[in-house]
């Protein structure tokens, strides 16, 4: 009796495991090879970041999305991050975006990053709510249409147009996501 207990037990956790297995999502191989993948052990958290992202020391103002593993809830969760560089502040602390005559707005960063070095400032604001996911989708569908943004500031705003490379990194960051949340 004793050994059946413990066969029926193997059997089950190999049957789990397996199901396991199965139930992870497909990710394909050519949008994968597109991210920069960060895993942190020590945090258990993975960070996917769209190699267009990277730094770009030539641009004032940049829009990036950027996909975090949560361990507490096992989903994955988007951010929308603002940064501005220049010689002098703006202090922005949300983004305006406008396709066609829509405009949509982030929510407001109340504790954005800011740092100076060598003359120059910097400032990064981050966006996490349904909102400011719901934009990210909004951009994402709309990658074939201009796309304008404003950092709105306390000592004036920046306006600019997101690059079709840009747009395209939003679009296979949403589809990322999405692979990565399907239901297990």
């Amino acid at each position: 009796m004793k050994m059946k207990t413990i066969l029926l037990s193997i059997v089950l956790m190999m049957i789990y495991q397996t199901i396991q297995i199965i139930a992870q999502p497909v990710i394909p191989n050519d949008l994968l090879n597109k991210f920069d993948v960060k895993v942190d052990k020590m945090d258990n958290s993975i960070t996917y970041r769209h190699q267009y992202f990277k730094y770009r020391p030539d641009t004032q103002c940049s829009i990036e999305s950027v996909i975090f593993y949560d361990s507490k809830t096992n989903r994955h969760k988007l951010a929308l991050y603002s940064s501005y560089a220049s010689s002098d502040w703006i202090f922005h602390d949300h983004v305006k975006f406008m396709i066609i005559d829509t405009v949509k707005e982030t929510s407001t960063d109340k504790r954005p990053f800011t740092n100076v070095e060598e003359g120059y400032v910097s400032e990064i604001c981050n966006y996490h709510s349904i909102e400011d996911f719901n934009i990210v989708n909004w951009i994402a569908r709309n990658k074939d249409k201009e796309v304008l943004a404003r950092f709105v500031g306390r000592q004036g705003d920046r306006d600019f147009t997101l690059s079709d490379d840009c747009k395209s990194a939003i679009k296979e960051t949403i589809d990322l996501y999405n692979v990565l949340n399907i239901k297990k």
